[in-house]
């Protein structure tokens, strides 16, 4: 009797695991690691040109101040009227934003590259049908993984 039950456990087991229906989903694990990766792109090119435009406004503003204190080296005088803070936060932003787009360039790379290594194909596995052994394709998902 045990044995009649381990069979029948045996079968339905292997008539469940064949008779799955499995979605494919082929593209869009592609599609989505190529789309966070232009957009990741996207952000580090804004990021760089952003803080390249705010890193030469500030640099013309503390050059402008410059050139400002240099023409009056031979009229000291005592209470400066500009400061050039301003100019000092802009470069400091524009560098630290142009600093802030690497790590977005490198994952947009990297995701890029996930995307490339990424692989889909139909293995044919052996299936019984109707007393005779059918081959079934099974679609599969497969990483390349680069070390």
């Amino acid at each position: 009797m045990k044995k009649i039950i381990c069979v029948c456990l045996l079968l339905s087991v292997a008539c469940a695991l064949f008779s799955q229906s499995v979605p494919v989903r082929d593209s869009s694990i592609k599609t989505d690691y190529l789309k966070k990766s232009k957009n990741q792109k996207t952000t580090a090119w804004v990021l760089l040109g952003g803080g390249f435009a705010l890193t030469t406004i500030g640099s013309v503003l503390a050059l402008n101040d410059l050139s400002t204190g240099l023409g009056n080296i031979f009229n000291p005088d005592p209470e400066p009227t500009h400061s050039g803070t301003g100019a000092e936060v802009l470069v400091i932003t524009g560098v630290a934003s142009m600093l802030g787009s690497i790590p977005f360039f490198i994952s947009a790379s990297k995701n890029k590259h996930k995307a490339m290594s990424i692989t889909f194909k139909n293995d044919f596995i052996p299936e019984l049908q109707k007393g005779s052994i059918v081959k079934v394709p099974l679609p599969g998902v497969s990483l390349m993984l680069r070390f």
